[in-house]
């Protein structure tokens, strides 16, 4: 028990001298380090298991527990009263009391429901932390109620709606099942996109080669019609020219008729008298 007392006066020399000593000559399973940022019960929980592989004594798991502990969780060893010999119990409960998430649940579901999926975070990734999430913020038994709430969270955290619409229309009943629906729909999504972006550029390829043909007969079109005009601007000009001589020579004639008139009337007499 002196362990905390040297801890007060020494700080985590002696802590680590007494860890060092008990672990030569032998495998140890080393516990976790804890600063206080992640899960108090799931770091006393493999810590616990830590202790029961080793065989650790009560000396040694307050030991360990104190060598465990870095950076602001350290300072729980600085808080302890000196004048008072704490056990492994006490001093887990002093760090629940500090650390543990009964302070903190709503806390912890005001972030659960607010978490929303990265830009490049997986599904796999998103779904680890809601379980961590539910786990701190309501209990790590899990229940049918536990798991509705699970997969609300998760659905919500997914950030799609169409994909959170197709995993609730397949009814899953755990927060597993509804992470394999996602990921199965996700991945037929991704994969139907791909073909239907192939079939695009083709289609836009061959609609490029349509436009670039109807392009073409449009020009021939044009041509076209800009010989028939010229044609028939030919054949109006034409026209016009032949009208004007026609025109010119009545009016050549008539001009001819009024200058002489007895030519039309010896004409006449002309055709009367009989011939012999």
């Amino acid at each position: 028990m002196a362990l905390v007392d040297s801890q007060k006066t020494l700080p985590y020399a002696g802590v680590k001298r007494a860890v060092d000593s008990r672990s030569a000559g032998k495998n140890v399973m080393k516990p976790q380090t804890f600063d206080g940022k992640d899960s108090v019960n799931s770091f006393l929980a493999h810590f616990e298991v830590c202790a029961n592989f080793n065989g650790w004594s009560e000396e040694e798991k307050i030991s360990w527990f104190q060598w465990s502990l870095k950076g602001r969780a350290q300072q729980l060893l600085w808080d302890l009263p000196s004048d008072q010999a704490m056990s492994y119990t006490d001093l887990s409960r002093k760090l629940k009391q500090r650390f543990g998430s009964e302070n903190q649940c709503e806390v912890y579901k005001l972030e659960l429901r607010n978490r929303r999926r990265g830009p490049r975070e997986s599904l796999s990734d998103l779904m680890q932390d809601v379980r961590r999430l539910m786990v701190l913020a309501f209990s790590a038994q899990t229940s049918e109620m536990w798991e509705s709430v699970a997969i609300n969270a998760f659905l919500g955290a997914v950030d799609d709606p169409d994909l959170a619409l197709e995993v609730r229309k397949r009814g899953p009943t755990t927060l597993d099942k509804a992470y394999r629906d996602a990921l199965l729909l996700e991945g037929f999504v991704k994969t139907c996109m791909k073909t239907d972006h192939a079939k695009g550029k083709s289609q836009i390829r061959a609609t490029s080669d349509k436009n670039l043909d109807l392009s073409r007969e449009v020009q021939e079109l044009r041509g076209l019609l800009k010989r028939q005009e010229n044609s028939h601007r030919q054949q109006s000009e034409k026209q016009e020219k032949k009208i004007q001589q026609i025109q010119q020579q009545s009016e050549n004639t008539l001009t001819d008729h009024v200058r002489n008139p007895n030519n039309g009337r010896n004409s006449a007499s002309n055709v009367r008298q009989p011939s012999g």
